[in-house]
């Protein structure tokens, strides 16, 4: 356990301050928009969360007009900070955990949106596009940033708080177990609560492997402490408000953002820790201390040209990644693969926009991404190259980058032949055989084996996105694809070579075709994945009597497989 630095109680006159300030806010709030609903958000406590199937749910009522775009994300504020204000067929129940008495039933399942952060950016980002009185709303949700938060900082915002070496604990008199009973445990008697030490031993531990071990440094870092603060621990504020069903969030402050984490986990699902009660909460614990002090990490590290609703994936993704660095044994990131997981998606593209109606499978799961980068290309070196091609300060280009050219630009100093989708082409074809350590636990890219390799289909495949065919071959065969465009597209080729070990090949279209050769020993499974690695390149729509005639289909059932 990292010794406290100090132990620093707020002062009944601080915690007093500090509560005028809010209280006078969120009352001239009121006071101009009119909305009673305002003044429950300093008192109310977060609801138990999203319904199951939130995120389709919600892109359907956009689809069908029923709501703007920009309310859609004040309703994913409200999932993290407030689901009570969500419709009710948004929301699951309606009574957190620790509320409920034995002889209630449990309330309604709720969705993991896992972490919180994307949500809070996305609607900030909404702002400008929402009337008057749920722009003062979110606001309020999101709490003041800049100047109007500065004017509090020095002083503590809840009425608890304990230093370690890197970070501050804030908490309230409503502080719970980390399984959600009352009081809160100290069996060593310090003052300090037990599931308060608990954090702190676990985001110290993953402050000396990410800043220290890894390398992701800043000045701000080493100037600062980091402020966390437990979840729905005071009912004088809503600072710490976070829903069911959300780990954590992490919020944009200067000069380092601070940190929520929801201390009532019992919603996470099974993990390598355990498959229920406080093992599997632990675990839960463990994996969102790496994942959001990261996000800290990206905050700083963040270009002003980054756009967080097209961007942000890249933050889950390599946050989820950083997860299984830090608490290899952990492993929830699972839960984002098997039959309706990441691989589900793989041809609809390796970026995510926020308003995907499965962000949190596509995001969280694209660790694996992350995963190809750190096991096949240059460990996990990778990702801090990565990063340091996003970062302004370390950046190759002027004022940094953002994701996709970062990862282009880091392909082409490795070497990959056009970039990113030469990069992207060795991924796709490890995708077909899973061959990651813990691959066995990533589930199964869909595969089309009725055709065969000797036909490809490159048809409405999005940027960074892939289809598979199958087929035992032997002996040399030659590989030949019409392409819809003369360039952006490939194909990439996987197969066990021997009982431990695949054999990968790619080729890139060139003059309206792609084509390789290939020696298979013996009869083995062939795995071709074929890929649009160009956002430039689409495929034409299909004629009236071609493959799928006017159904959106533009099967390439051209292609050619030889075998001398």
């Amino acid at each position: 356990m990292t010794q406290p630095r100090d132990v620093r109680p707020a002062t009944a006159a601080t915690a007093e301050a500090a509560r005028f300030r809010r209280n006078t806010w969120v009352l001239a709030w009121a006071a101009t928009v009119g909305i009673a609903l305002a003044l429950a958000a300093g008192s109310a406590r977060a609801g138990v969360g999203a319904a199951p199937g939130f995120g389709a749910r919600l892109a359907e009522m956009v689809r069908s007009g029923r709501i703007t775009r920009p309310e859609a994300d004040l309703y994913r504020l409200y999932a993290v900070k407030a689901a009570e204000r969500l419709p009710p067929g948004l929301r699951a129940g309606s009574t957190p955990a620790r509320l409920r008495g034995p002889a209630v039933a449990p309330a309604d399942p709720v969705e993991i949106l896992r972490c919180g952060t994307p949500a809070l950016r996305a609607a900030r980002a909404a702002l400008a596009g929402l009337p008057p009185a749920l722009r003062a709303e979110a606001e309020d949700l999101l709490g003041p940033t800049g100047d109007d938060r500065a004017a509090g900082r020095a002083a503590a915002q809840l009425s608890n708080g304990w230093a370690t070496d890197n970070f501050t604990f804030e908490w309230g008199p409503d502080l719970t177990d980390e399984d959600g009973s009352s009081p809160p445990r100290d069996d060593d008697a310090d003052g300090v609560p037990d599931v308060v030490e608990l954090w702190a031993d676990y985001f110290e531990t993953s402050y000396a492997e990410e800043i220290g071990a890894m390398g992701y440094g800043h000045p701000d870092l080493d100037a600062n402490r980091i402020t966390v603060y437990l979840g729905n621990s005071d009912p004088s504020t809503s600072i710490d408000n976070i829903t069911s069903g959300t780990y954590a969030f992490t919020a944009s402050d200067e000069p380092l953002s601070y940190i929520v984490v929801n201390n009532d986990l019992t919603f996470v699902p099974p993990n390598g820790e355990g498959a229920s009660g406080l093992a599997k909460i632990h675990g839960a614990m463990k994996i969102t201390a790496a994942h959001e002090l990261f996000h800290v990490v990206h905050f700083l590290y963040e270009p002003s040209s980054w756009k967080p609703t097209e961007d942000d994936w890249w933050f889950e993704t390599s946050a989820t990644w950083m997860e299984d660095e830090v608490f290899d044994s952990v492993n929830d990131y699972y839960q984002y693969y098997g039959p309706s997981g990441w691989t589900a998606f793989v041809a609809d593209g390796l970026a995510v926009p926020f308003d995907d109606p499965h962000y949190t499978v596509r995001a969280y799961g694209g660790a694996i991404f992350a995963k190809y980068l750190s096991e096949h290309v240059g460990g996990r070196q990778s990702l801090f190259d990565v990063w340091a091609e996003i970062r302004p300060e370390t950046s190759s280009a002027a004022g940094g980058r953002r994701i996709l050219d970062a990862l282009d630009a880091y392909a082409a100093d490795q070497g990959f032949a056009g970039g990113l989708g030469g990069l992207f082409l060795g991924f796709a074809a490890a995708n077909a055989v899973m061959d990651y350590e813990e691959g066995a636990n990533y589930g199964t890219v869909p595969v089309d084996d009725e055709t065969g390799v000797g036909t490809a289909s490159f048809d409405d495949l999005g940027y960074l996105g892939a289809r598979y065919r199958s087929e035992v071959v032997s002996g040399t065969v030659t590989l030949t694809y019409p392409t819809p465009t003369d360039t952006g597209w490939g194909v990439g080729t996987a197969y066990r070579s021997s009982a431990a070990t695949y054999a990968y090949d790619a080729a890139q279209a060139d003059a309206g075709e792609v084509s390789l050769e290939l020696t298979l020993p013996t009869a083995r499974t062939l795995y071709v994945a074929a890929a649009r690695i160009s956002p430039d390149a689409v495929a034409p729509p299909p004629s009236t009597g071609g493959g799928g005639g006017g159904g959106g289909c533009f099967l390439q059932a051209l292609g050619r497989l030889s075998v001398p």
